[in-house]
């Protein structure tokens, strides 16, 4: 069963996305306090990167040995330096995961009974999914590169600034109808805009 063939018994989809550092999982967050039940699927991906018996990460190793630790699990900081400058790796990392993240989303929307839940995700285009409506969360590339190098003092702005480069070249999908929010003020600005948001959502599928 895909997720386009869900009768309407089933929960409506927003794919809530945006660029590193723009505030999506903060937004995650908020809509989650508003009983809204959400899945971070970076977080999916990455239980299976670390985790060295399953499938798709031993595929992996195969593909591209340089990426692991002796254990067998994803090298952590791959992901922003070999695979965000190595497209042949990037691509080998986005095919291996995709059936396997894909059928734990499925399994975890089958399973929610409200009436609409959220997916997060950075890259919401390679999921190969479908979604009612597509949140983007935005704030300016300059202060995103700030807010990744006060959270990651390890990063250089090189690094911060690559990585914003290549998601911003990388199309989301707005087959579906999209909402966006910015978040370039305080925590309380954006968990006011959540809450609009929310009330929007509610009053649509209701």
């Amino acid at each position: 069963m895909t997720l386009s063939a869900f009768t309407r018994t089933n929960p409506r989809i927003v794919g809530l996305t945006g660029g590193i550092a723009s505030g999506k999982s903060l937004a995650c967050t908020m809509f989650s306090s508003l009983g809204v039940p959400t899945l971070c699927i970076d977080l999916v991906a990455r239980s299976m990167h670390q985790d060295p018996s399953h499938p798709a990460t031993r595929a992996l190793a195969t593909a591209v040995p340089q990426a692991m630790t002796a254990d067998g699990a994803l090298r952590r900081g791959s992901l922003r330096t070999l695979f965000a400058r190595d497209e042949t790796a990037n691509t080998a990392l986005k095919e291996i995961f995709r059936p396997y993240v894909q059928q734990a989303v499925r399994q975890w929307t089958d399973a929610q009974s409200a009436l609409y839940v959220v997916w997060e995700a950075a890259l919401l285009a390679d999921l190969g999914l479908s979604v009612d409506r597509i949140l983007v969360i935005e704030a300016p590339p300059e202060l995103r590169t700030s807010r990744m190098l006060t959270r990651s003092p390890g990063w250089s702005r090189d690094d911060a600034e690559h990585l914003i480069a290549v998601q911003a070249a990388t199309p989301l999908p707005f087959a579906s109808p999209t909402d966006i929010l910015m978040n370039t003020g305080t925590r309380d600005d954006l968990s006011q805009r959540v809450r609009a948001q929310h009330a929007c959502y509610l009053a649509r599928w209701s």
